[in-house]
């Protein structure tokens, strides 16, 4: 008998661990593969533990185009077990940005990312704290205070220009990408901290350790990023692995924020920059120093890949469009004859540059996707948005729609230009800095740095085309969307340049 009994328990064991192990299966792996199917939204089969990441093989920004012709507007994705409601219905965004934004407000920032400052950022609060800090930072980022940059702006596009000068003595190839690579680290850093860069002046320095640590912190093997995506619990430890990176520009946020609070604090004179205005912004001293190299920290991470991968694709569709290019550079000429620093109040009367650049842009949104959350349980459109649902806007795939933009794959900066076609533009239609209250604080101030430096570039140099420069061009969606292989461009110069 107690051999039977003995039996009996391990029978027992084994079919409560069985049965407890298939619920445990079925729970975590099976059900949410059938997530969608239960709320009535069409899209791709998902995979065990991979959802459909398969289905984003070729590129998230093209894989959305493809889901979206095949599904509908409204099509669901399982991104590893999360799953992700695409919305490429401009009517349903107008609800879920602008009507009906409190139910919608939060949004995925770094919460993956194990670093506790990145959490405290302006994209990753939530509710009432992201209202207040954002309340108190908005001041720095007026247009009025993008022009007290603007001077330190146009420095550092000298600088840039020095770099093209000297590629056009050797008629060799210039690096496009590596060239804005440098551009974007020094004009990220001087327009916060002020700091004069020493990054662009040799035509093939090596990038410093700033580069390095901006870079370091998206550059994820792609088995690691499969790991996190389909065991988010994973990113944790993964990503501290390489931390070193985040620990390095953390350091250097702090340096310059005690710097500058001693200076303030002396009645010092202190060069304007985005860390002087942040803190004039707090006239209340609401924020600490925690809470500046937050906000110091996300800029840094959210500006320097769009900016460098924004300014590669717009140098690059005015050289492969000689047309636009000319046009451009006669309404530079006609406007701004003289060889002085531009004023941002001389560039904003440019129509056409900043025709180029929206077209450029819509073309290539280096944001190409931007996240919301649903406060709760909601039906939009007939279709329901269960609460915590993460809503992907596919601004990549908005900005190619054929219903939308006539010949959307066309380089045609005259869309831009008439004031009607601007008005009856649907509001959520065109999304490269989002919309409504959370939309990019930074908008006037990245446009700005577009502007300016081609102004300044284009009164000197005119890009080109060569044998290296890969036409149509690959493109890829990493930590943006950027240009899958380096750019290379030929640099002609334009006329003698005597000094700079």
């Amino acid at each position: 008998m107690p051999v039977l009994d003995n039996l009996n328990v391990r029978a027992v064991t084994v079919v409560a661990t069985v049965s407890v192990s298939a619920y445990f299966i079925y729970r975590k792996i099976v059900e949410p593969l059938h997530y969608f199917e239960q709320i009535g939204i069409p899209g791709p089969t998902p995979v065990a533990f991979l959802g459909n990441l398969p289905d984003l093989e070729e590129g998230i920004h093209l894989a959305h185009v493809a889901l979206k012709e095949k599904y509908g507007k409204v099509f669901g994705l399982i991104i590893g077990r999360k799953p992700q409601i695409v919305v490429c219905d401009v009517n349903i965004l107008q609800k879920i940005l602008i009507e009906n934004f409190n139910g919608f407000c939060n949004r995925r920032g770094f919460q993956l990312l194990p670093y506790d400052n990145l959490k405290y950022g302006v994209n990753t609060l939530r509710d009432r704290e992201w209202r207040r800090v954002r309340s108190i930072l908005m001041p720095a980022f007026t247009l009025e205070s993008c022009e007290e940059l603007a001077p330190i702006i146009a420095k550092s596009c000298n600088i840039l220009l020095i770099k093209f000068l000297q590629a056009s003595y050797t008629e060799q190839a210039l690096n496009i990408s590596s060239a804005m690579n440098q551009f974007a680290t020094e004009i990220t850093m001087v327009t916060l901290f002020g700091q004069p860069g020493k990054l662009q002046t040799s035509v093939n320095v090596r990038p410093d350790k700033l580069t390095i640590a901006i870079n370091s912190i998206f550059r994820v093997p792609p088995m690691t990023s499969l790991l996190i995506l389909a065991i988010p619990p994973l990113s944790s430890y993964l990503l501290k692995i390489n931390s070193t990176g985040f620990r390095y520009l953390e350091s250097v946020c702090y340096r310059a924020i005690r710097r500058k609070r001693e200076r303030i604090a002396e009645k010092m004179e202190c060069q304007r920059d985005l860390l002087q205005l942040m803190l004039e912004a707090d006239r209340n001293g609401k924020l600490n120093d925690t809470d500046i190299a937050s906000q110091s920290l996300t800029y840094l991470l959210t500006s320097y890949h769009p900016l460098k991968n924004g300014l590669c694709f717009l140098v690059y569709l005015i050289a492969t469009h000689k047309e636009v290019q000319n046009r451009l550079i006669r309404e530079i000429d006609e406007n701004l004859p003289n060889r002085e620093l531009p004023t941002q109040k001389e560039i904003s009367k440019l129509v056409y540059l900043d025709a180029v650049i929206k077209e450029t842009l819509r073309l290539y949104p280096a944001t190409f996707i931007y996240h919301r959350e649903a406060v709760e349980d909601c039906s939009i459109n007939g279709f329901f948005f269960p609460k915590e649902v993460t809503i992907a806007i596919p601004v990549y795939a908005i900005h190619r729609d054929p219903e939308i933009w006539p010949n959307p794959s066309s380089f045609r900066p005259e869309r831009f230009l008439s004031d009607d076609a601007n008005s009856a533009r649907h509001p959520c239609s065109y999304l490269p800095f989002g919309v409504g209250a959370r939309a990019c604080m930074a908008t006037h101030f990245v446009t700005m740095i577009f502007k300016m430096m081609l102004v300044i570039t284009l009164r000197s140099i005119k890009f080109k085309t060569v044998a290296e420069t890969e036409v149509p061009l690959s493109t890829t969606s990493l930590a943006s969307l950027q240009p899958m292989y380096d750019v290379y461009l030929g640099i002609e110069r334009r006329v003698y340049v005597d000094s700079i």
